[in-house]
């Protein structure tokens, strides 16, 4: 044979290989560590504690933008093969304690892949909606409990009922399928154990022509003297109302409770008889939960889109809107604010973007949050510990903050497009 044409067999097959395979390359630094950049121009490093991947599509990959662990493993959504997973990677050693695929095609909304959001989450079960079924996963096994369709609730690419739930029940505010419109205007009770759905009202305040453009945007459940209360926000054309509903005499304790700014924003708090809203209008408030009266608000002069209680403190994150952080890299910023008074008590601005839909998590005083970086801020001073980023020349999209065991510190698995990394808690 042709040595020549030999040769060029060889290479062939060789070339054939080398694409059949694709190894996932990570972005080359000089060591394997991550770079945390200060505003004074100082670059720090970090090491991870381990990397494993999540991803065989670069841009492809689903996220859980609600921060879910159990049984020292964070939730995380993987993508293989052109099919999306969601598995429990171990906090200690990156490894797949279990792996289920959810579904496919891939459903786009804005080039994000958009699954769980919001669900309710309580221990080892998680109840999400998904492409109009609703789902109970078991986070010990992987598998689904129950998955029903109700001929009363659906969803879309954009929108995703809105899930809370306590003791042996959930509430779903949903968009009833005779309903034109993309508001959810309906709320559904539903049974934890067996997914059966009963609707307990419609909203249908304000002008009755309007009533199927009222829009559910808020509501959780508040067990006060052994009975089940749920507020529920509701708002049209920007008019925000509040309203307080007893789940076991299925009436009104209250309703058309006006509140200021525009809508709500799913972030709240619930303490004893009292609860914490945001606005979408930047202000935020403490109800007492039986009155409705406003005890106090706050005006922080920027959209607040979450909230997280540490002690004496609620922090907020508070985004102004920006597509490129190096082009607006101090296009955010974070606050405290008193619970009991009202008052604001530090705001860190020096910051780069914060994200408008990712949840804030606190452990040990600390608070974290991702915004493309993983941020790292104390509470109580508002001090910045980290500004994390991926050494894969991604961008992390979500996170899991896991609690320690055993006294030691716990640990935070932060998500880019391929890879989940952990790092060691700051306390």
């Amino acid at each position: 044979m042709n040595k020549f044409l030999l040769f060029y067999i060889c290479f062939l097959l060789a070339s054939c290989t080398a694409c059949k395979e694709k190894p996932i390359e990570p972005f080359q630094y000089k060591t394997e560590m991550d770079s945390l950049y200060y505003r004074n121009g100082i670059l720090m490093q970090i090491p991870y504690k381990w990397r494993t991947p999540i991803s065989d599509e670069y841009y492809k990959r689903g996220y859980i933008d609600q921060p879910t662990y159990y049984n020292n493993a964070a939730l995380s959504c993987l993508t293989f093969d052109g099919k999306i997973h969601y598995a429990m990677l171990d906090a200690a050693n990156g490894e797949k304690q279990w792996m289920s695929c959810l579904s496919e095609p891939y459903i786009y909304y804005e080039n994000a892949l958009l699954n769980f959001s919001p669900f309710y989450h309580d221990n080892e079960t998680v109840i999400y909606s998904y492409d109009d079924v609703m789902y109970n996963l078991d986070l010990r096994t992987g598998t689904h409990v129950w998955e029903i369709t109700h001929p009363e609730v659906r969803s879309w690419a954009s929108f995703y009922p809105r899930i809370t739930g306590i003791d042996s029940v959930f509430f779903i505010a949903a968009c009833q399928a005779s309903i034109p419109h993309r508001v959810a205007n309906a709320m559904f009770r539903g049974n934890k154990a067996t997914g059966e759905l009963e609707k307990l009202f419609i909203v249908e305040q304000f002008d009755s022509i309007y009533s199927e453009a009222i829009d559910i945007t808020l509501s959780f459940p508040a067990k006060i003297n052994d009975t089940v209360y749920l507020m529920c926000g509701y708002e049209f054309q920007g008019d925000g109302r509040m309203g307080l509903f007893n789940t076991e005499t299925k009436t009104w304790v209250y309703k058309d409770i006006d509140t200021p700014g525009h809508g709500f924003m799913a972030s709240h708090y619930v303490e004893g008889d009292k609860c914490y809203v945001s606005m979408a209008g930047a202000t935020m408030l403490q109800m007492d939960i039986m009155t409705g009266e406003i005890l106090w608000e706050n005006l922080l002069d920027s959209f607040i889109s979450n909230v997280v209680i540490v002690g004496d403190y609620i922090m907020c994150a508070q985004p102004e809107f920006c597509s490129d952080p190096e082009l607006c890299p101090e296009s955010g910023r974070y606050a405290a604010v008193n619970k009991h008074t009202g008052e604001t008590v530090w705001v860190r601005t020096d910051i780069s973007s914060v994200s408008v839909n990712y949840y804030l998590q606190e452990l040990n005083g600390v608070v974290y949050h991702t915004n493309g970086l993983l941020v790292a801020v104390d509470a109580e001073t508002g001090e910045i510990f980290w500004e994390l980023k991926p050494n894969d020349g991604g961008r992390f999209s979500d996170y899991t903050v896991v609690p320690g065991v055993n006294g030691k510190k716990g640990r935070v698995i932060a998500r880019s497009e391929r890879y989940a990394y952990c790092y060691e808690a700051v306390r």
